[in-house]
């Protein structure tokens, strides 16, 4: 890889680790969003907020308290990042009803939400409200069904909306009304009235209490933020549970006055039991126990039978999402490739040009072996006529009748020439007009490699000595090359097939005794062969006429010796 390319590598990845991190370097800044006023219901909030837990993890959170419970709570949260809620068990129905919310995690494993009457005797019972006045708060629907399970119907009890002033049931205005175990006690205790509490739970009504949740978008957009908050959160609580005087003490410096100390000690009491932080982790919920709640929506015909509750709740422990860095990973693999492709494309050019230009050159150097044979053929012609114009003058020269028998056998030593010098001008001139240029291509089509393994086969050729043989003597040095071909490849007899043997020699790849192997080692090397072939035909025919022609020219010597001079007597020099 070049030095430019490592430099970027390494400046993507560190700008990667950069933006991966800084989430957390940052300050964000969130809302949390109470479900009522301030008071110890909420202490684990306050314990994050003044012990540092939030921004220790970068986070700015302001705490809202509500004057008007729930009501609106879960569409506002919805509806932008950054806003988390203490919401109650309605958080279900919001979901189902299409609010885009997610359950992070669940403060009171045990709703404090209980029915208070009037102690009148030991052995009351919630039979004994059968046809009597309740007062009963909103969406307080695990008491309506606690009371549905205990056979109460509208026709056995008056349900009248809750007033939210507690003396009603002391002044006898009602006979019982819902409230929450944690608060609504110490009134009554303070008061010194005598109060029967009816828990939903002793009928398996077992709601859970606060929970804390967010928006499906802040869940999907900053996942490590709402990680963050979580658990500084869960914090927050584990150390309030613990040290529930010192926050008793924080509450009322900063939070409310409007409690004492007293009833803010009693309530975090209360809370112990409900919380369980000894028994259960706190912020853990259960899907078994959101469907049971489904449950009883689902038979007031407030949620269909068997709910999925896919998306609804928050998995504090997801598998890694490597996402970002896959993201930068891949944008780096994309840019070295388009690198490389370039760099590539450029070798490819280059290689291109240098081929092309090793083919021209190779054609130019045939196209001058094509013109010196087209000189020799001149050359050739000229002898001829000159053979002829001798033979001539020595038929019809009354005074060559000395010399009759050398002529009838000279006759013999012409007639050969001239048969080969036909045959072998008719092979070169094929070879130019229809082998010339198949040649050139396949060589284009061959690697570096295979071209060399080619050039070396055909450069043999140029040392050769090739002789015209008779076809005794040609099935003997072919036989010769054979035994030569097997020691060379170190092979027996017969373990050769005929017609690639008959390639081998024809190519003469016998030539190259050592290097033959290697010209073998080539997926290509059949081509290599039958390319070899023709270049060594062409060499061939170069020879044949050579030697035709040499052997015309001595046979024009000895004829001139018996010729008469210009004196009219035979000339006597060579």
């Amino acid at each position: 890889m070049l030095p430019r390319q490592k430099q970027l590598l390494c400046f993507l990845f560190c700008f990667g680790l950069i933006l991966y991190s800084q989430p957390i370097r940052s300050r964000d800044h969130v809302d949390l969003h109470l479900k009522w006023i301030h008071q110890f219901q909420f202490a684990g909030y306050y314990t994050a907020l003044e012990k540092g837990f939030y921004k220790e993890v970068g986070l700015d959170v302001t705490i809202h308290e509500s004057k008007h419970g729930i009501e609106g709570l879960h569409q506002y949260v919805s509806e932008k990042e950054a806003r988390y809620g203490v919401g109650t068990n309605e958080v279900l129905l919001q979901w189902h009803a299409g609010n885009p919310i997610v359950v992070i995690a669940v403060i009171f494993q045990h709703s404090p939400t209980v029915l208070f009457t009037k102690r009148i005797h030991e052995n009351q019972s919630i039979q004994d409200l059968l046809g009597k006045k309740i007062m009963l708060s909103p969406h307080v629907y695990e008491i309506l069904a606690f009371l549905k399970k205990e056979k109460f119907d509208s026709n056995h009890f008056k349900a009248i909306p809750h007033s939210f002033r507690f003396l009603d049931l002391v002044e006898g205005k009602v006979a019982a009304l819902d409230g929450y175990s944690t608060t609504q006690t110490y009134e009554f205790k303070k008061l010194g009235f005598p109060v029967v509490v009816f828990s939903p739970r002793t009928a398996g009504i077992d709601f859970y209490g606060d929970n804390l949740f967010t928006s499906q978008i802040e869940i999907q957009t900053n996942p490590n933020r709402v990680k963050r908050f979580r658990e500084a959160s869960l914090r927050g609580w584990s150390y309030a549970m613990k040290n529930k005087s010192e926050i008793v003490d924080l509450i009322y410096q900063k939070y409310s006055k409007n409690i004492t100390k007293e009833q803010l000690l009693f309530e975090a009491d209360e809370m112990e039991s409900l919380v369980q932080p000894n028994l259960v982790e706190i912020g853990y919920m259960y899907e078994g126990r959101w469907k049971h709640i489904a449950d009883v929506y689902s038979d007031f015909g407030m949620l269909p039978k068997n709910l999925n509750l896919t998306g609804f709740l928050y998995n504090p422990n997801p598998k890694p999402d490597y996402g970002l860095l896959v993201s930068i990973f891949v944008s780096v693999i994309g840019f070295l490739l388009v690198i490389w492709v370039f760099q590539k494309y450029r070798w490819n050019v280059k290689y291109a040009e240098n081929l092309k230009r090793e083919v021209f050159n190779r054609t130019e150097e045939l196209k001058v072996s094509n013109d010196n044979l087209h000189s020799t053929n001149k050359i050739l012609e000229l002898k001829l006529r000159e053979l002829k114009d001798a033979q001539s003058k020595l038929l019809t020269s009354e005074k060559l009748a000395t010399i009759g028998n050398v002529t009838a056998e000279m006759a013999h030593e012409l007639d050969h020439p001239f048969d080969l010098i036909s045959s072998t001008n008719s092979d070169i001139g094929d070879f130019l007009k229809k082998q010339l240029n198949p040649i050139i291509e396949q060589l284009v089509l061959f690697s570096s490699e295979d071209r060399e393994r080619f050039f070396l086969l055909i450069n043999g050729y140029r040392n050769m000595q090739i002789e015209v043989l008779s076809e005794k003597e040609e099935r003997e040095l072919k036989n010769d090359s054979k035994i030569k071909l097997f020691s060379i490849l170190q092979k027996e007899e017969g373990t050769i097939e005929e017609d690639f043997l008959v390639l081998l020699i024809d190519s003469l790849a016998y030539t190259l005794e050592g290097k033959l192997k290697w010209v073998l080692e080539s997926a290509n090397h059949i081509k290599i062969l039958e390319l070899g072939t023709k270049i060594a035909n062409v060499y061939r025919s170069y020879f044949i006429i050579s030697h035709a022609s040499e052997k015309s020219t001595q046979v024009v010597k000895t004829i001139k010796k018996y010729l008469p001079s210009d004196g009219g007597s035979p000339s006597k020099g060579p």
